[in-house]
């Protein structure tokens, strides 16, 4: 009977643990995303981490040259995000669901 409730107890301590884990994983992500829009809107773009094994230069197959890059960050910092999603969709002839993946990484 003590082993069982012994299990019960660890298992009940084992969720909570879990629980406040993803609850800090969370917070560190919004943490970055407000780090990342602090760093746009100062201009210190280059201080924004692109993942690790992401390059800014292709995506989904398709070039994205440095002109365009700029021309959708100043559309961005510009607050016309909607603007940059059809420009980045009409430039690639992706999809615009790829341009807001895309505008995140920028």
């Amino acid at each position: 009977m003590l082993f069982i409730v012994l299990v019960v107890i660890l298992f009940v301590i084992c969720i909570y643990l879990w629980v406040q884990v993803s609850k800090l994983n969370d917070k560190v992500k919004e943490q970055g995303r407000i780090i990342d829009e602090l760093c746009r809107r100062t201009g210190n773009e280059g201080m924004i981490d692109v993942p690790e094994g992401y390059s800014l230069d292709w995506y989904e197959g398709c070039y994205i040259s440095e002109p365009l890059r700029e021309r959708l960050r100043a559309l961005k910092s510009e607050g016309k995000y909607d603007e940059a999603v059809r420009v980045f969709a009409r430039e690639t002839c992706l999809p615009e669901r790829y341009a807001g993946d895309y505008l995140r990484l920028l």
